[in-house]
Order: C-alpha cells, then structure tokens, then sequence
C-alpha cells in the first residue's frame, strides 16, 4: 500500500528552527507538516522536534537497579501546567536536592534536565498512617520545598539524590494548554498508583501479601514503590522516546486530568493510551469514548485496560488524589449509585465490557507466546515484510486480550494479529485489532501487554528478539505517522473479517473471567 508523505526541506530545518527564538507557546498547535526525510524516517518540525534538538543526557537514570529508600518523596499534583507551582514532601535524613528531566528521544539519551534546585536540609517526617474504613495509607508529610517552573509540556521525573547519591524519583506531567491537532499522551497515574505498596498496602494485597487485607482506596499522598516506579519505564517511557523521536506534534495529561477536566481532549488527533492502563473512572472512559466520536483516533498499546471501574475522592492535601476501588468487596455507594460502583465495568448493573470502546477485551494472564500476523494487509504492517503467519517471538504476554464477537464489539472489526497461547487458567488467544467507526476515528490495540516492553528495556524478560524488536518498531512508527495525519478511516477504513457469531476463530478461549485480578 503507498503511504503518503510530504517531504519538504531537509534535517537541517529542524536545526534551523531550534536555533531561533520561538515566540509562540510551546505546545501551540501546528499549522503545516514540514517533513525531513532519510529512507521513511523524518521528524516534522512541531514544538515537539525542536525541543528534541536541545541538548539530552542519561542522567535521568538511577545510579542502581531501583529507587533508594534513603529518600522518597512526592508532589502535591499530578499534573501542573506550564507556569503552575507545585509542592514536594520529601523524607531523607541527609541533605538533598532535585533535579527535572524530561522524558523524550533527545538523540536517544531519552531525557532533558530543565532544572536542578538548590541543596536542601534534611526531612525527618512522620511515619506512616493507615485508615481504618479503607486501609488507606498515607504520608502526613510537611511540605519541603516549593517549586515554580516554566517547563514545556511533558513527562517529567524530578530526581531526587542525597549528598550522598542516593537517588529515587517523583513523577509528574506538565499538562498541554491545548489538544487541538495534536496526538496526546495520557499518563496512567491511577494504575500506577494502584499497584503502589509504598507503606504495606495496594489495591491488591496487604502488609501479609494477601487479598483480603488489600486497601479498599489508595492515595496519592504517598512515595511510588520501587516496583511502581520501574512500571513508568516499562509502560510509559518507551512510547514518550519514539513519539518524540518520530517529531509529532504531541500534548501530555494525566489521566486524572481527563477524568476530571471536560472537554480536554476536544480536537485532538489521536489519544495514546499506553502499555497498561488498567484503572479508569467512568468520566474518563466517556471523555475518550466522546473524542473517538468526534473523530480522535485511539491507539491501545498494551492489555488489560480499562478493566477497573474506579471513582476519585479528596485526601488532605488535594481533591481527586484518592483512588476508589472495593473490587469485590461491598461498595458504599453500590445502593444509592449502583452505576458508579467501583467493580469490573463488565459486571456493573448495566455491563460495560471495554471491547466496546478499544476492540478487544482482557483475557487472561501468565500468557507467552510469539505474535502471529493474521491480516498482513493491515496497513500499520507496511514496511515489515510480514506475511499471514508470521511470527514475532516474545511478543504475547504476560496479560492478553481477545475479541468478544456480538453487541459488544464493532460491526467493523478486523483482526490483524490471532496468536495461540497459554494462560495460567488453559488455553487462550491474543488478538490485536483495528477498527473505524462513522466519526472517521480509528482504534487500534496491540492486545498484549509485551508490546511497549518490546520497544523498551524488555524488563518484562518475554525474549523479544531482534526481529520483534524492528517489527513493533515499524508497527508503532506507521500507526503513530498515519493517525497523526487525521482521522483514519478516511484513508484506512477496517476491513471487517469476524463475524458476529465469532465464526472466523475455531479455537476454544480460556474462561474470559478466569484471570480478574
């Protein structure tokens, strides 16, 4: 299939325009493609590839394997616009300081520092609080420093090191003034936070690593776990480099910026949803079920997502910074509000199943297998050399999706991968898929978390090969280049080839409620 480019100018424009001074707002939409070409790679010369042009380092990375215990800390916000201040509450018994990086390709040293603070004395804070209702823990922390910036819109990890080099990090995003014609990142700061155990507790097992002692909500008045933090690098961070490196012009919010604040994701191009966002408030799925409506694509880079219907509540230091989820406990409010109980949204009242909105559904984890190629006309396959059967090893897994043929999933449905697999409950397939709708809006979702793992660290250790690795690559290129240009059924409509009944696939899934957790 040929795939159209505009190519106008040269590497050199890039350089060009970073080394003027640029009078308009960062993340101020653009109005033209201007393109530079070397074989199909190019970067258009948004805000977003003359910030890459700017000096990078590696610096941002951790002098060891995790975060140090000796200093933690987190911020007042999740996400602040350019010019907002914010709060940090840090615990260390020495002196300490902070420095911001921001996440992006920056000639593939993957970050930026954009500000470093002014050493700062010891914190000795208060030991943990756990309440009673909800097992929620908390850090009753004082404030220790207050920060204003300027920073340009992105993903940022604020550094924290001891003067004796220990080093953990706080995560925040500078939020987007506006969307408009852009392909926006959304940060799954409610899954992460979810799967926090800083302090014995999560939304999954207590201080004796079991279920039934688990937090019934979790807050965000806490540190990030080591665990939790290498999440971000995992999940998120693979995504940001390659976008960035690609040069598209890109907005970032939080996802609690999404569920809270309407209307933000008016007139983007495309919505990012990356390699596990499990965790989703009811607002949040309509703001983006809304866009896609409108005409944004979607693009679902992982599994299990939007699995956890979730509500935010108000903590001592902000609102929205509590994250609400009885699971399968009784819910309070399941009486009064049933619709809003915080369970599966395939088991609410009036069952929500997420194909609806991102094609396939979860079905099961434990799963490793190599990602088979069922439908290799599927345009994000161009360039790959991939033919039906082909397979991509260290791909599938662990978590997994698979469509649900019937009312709950699209009239125009094509599966462009269908791997055979086994999860820890039996047999089970992974399917990725794509599909438009009348809005002109396309989705796509890889349907496996390894995705985003194999254009990462591979911290997953699925075995991606060298060969999956430029597969994804391709892959993840050509849907970010081609929905970046509008919506994509005008140029890609789905070619449907399931049937209602399910009739294309005769193979037996797994029980599509055996893997909930």
């Amino acid at each position: 299939m040929m795939r159209r480019r505009f190519i106008i100018g040269s590497l050199t424009i890039v350089a060009m325009l970073a080394a003027q001074h640029v009078s308009q707002e960062p993340d101020a939409p653009a109005h033209r493609h201007v393109a530079a070409a070397v074989g199909r790679h190019y970067m258009r010369a948004s805000w977003t590839s003359v910030e890459n042009s700017r000096p990078g380092t590696t610096a941002w990375r951790l002098n060891s394997a995790a975060p140090s215990k000796a200093i933690q800390g987190f911020a007042d916000h999740l996400s602040v616009p350019s010019g907002g201040g914010f709060k940090l509450y840090v615990k260390s018994a020495d002196p300490w300081r902070v420095s911001a990086y921001r996440l992006g390709y920056y000639g593939g040293t993957g970050g930026r520092l954009v500000w470093t603070s002014h050493w700062v004395s010891p914190n000795r804070q208060h030991a943990a609080i756990t309440s009673t209702a909800t097992r929620t823990v908390e850090a009753p922390w004082a404030p220790s420093l207050t920060i204003s910036q300027t920073w340009p819109p992105g993903v940022y990890l604020l550094k924290l090191r001891t003067l004796f080099d220990k080093q953990s990090y706080i995560p925040i995003t500078v939020r987007s003034s506006s969307v408009v014609g852009r392909t926006v990142f959304m940060s799954s700061d409610m899954t992460l936070q979810a799967y926090n155990h800083w302090g014995g507790r999560s939304l999954y097992t207590g201080p004796d690593g079991k279920s039934p002692t688990r937090s019934y909500a979790v807050s965000f008045d806490r540190p990030y776990d080591a665990n939790t933090t290498l999440r971000i690098l995992d999940t998120e961070q693979p995504l940001i480099r390659e976008a960035e490196r690609l040069g598209l012009p890109m907005a970032y919010l939080s996802d609690v910026d999404v569920a809270t604040r309407a209307g933000i994701l008016t007139g983007a191009r495309t919505v990012v949803v990356d390699g596990h966002d499990e965790y989703w408030t009811n607002h949040q799925r309509a703001a983006v079920t809304a866009a896609r409506d409108h005409g944004t694509n979607l693009l679902f880079f992982g599994a299990n997502q939007m699995w956890w219907q979730v509500r935010l509540g108000a903590t001592a230091v902000g609102s929205n910074r509590l994250v609400v989820c009885y699971k399968y406990a009784p819910d309070p409010l399941a009486r009064k509000y049933p619709e809003l109980q915080t369970k599966n949204f395939r088991t609410l009242p009036s069952p929500m199943p997420e194909s609806r909105v991102i094609g396939v559904q979860y079905t099961g984890l434990g799963a490793e297998a190599p990602f088979v190629v069922y439908e290799p006309a599927f345009f994000a396959f161009h360039d790959t050399g991939a033919k039906r059967g082909s397979a991509y090893q260290g791909l599938v897994g662990p978590e997994i999706d698979r469509s649900n043929p019937g009312k709950d999933s699209a009239t125009t449905l094509e599966i462009v991968g269908h791997s055979l697999a086994h999860c820890r409950a039996g047999a089970c397939i992974s399917e990725s898929s794509y599909y438009t709708v009348a809005s002109g809006a396309g989705v796509w979702a890889a349907g496996t978390m390894g995705w985003v793992d194999a254009l990462g660290q591979g911290l997953l250790k699925l075995g991606a090969t060298p060969a999956t690795k430029t597969f994804v690559r391709i892959v993840t290129d050509n849907l970010l280049l081609d929905f970046a240009d509008g919506p994509a059924a005008t140029r890609y409509p789905a070619s449907p080839n399931v049937s209602r009944s399910g009739a294309r696939s005769n193979t037996t899934p797994a029980d599509l409620n055996a893997d909930t957790d």
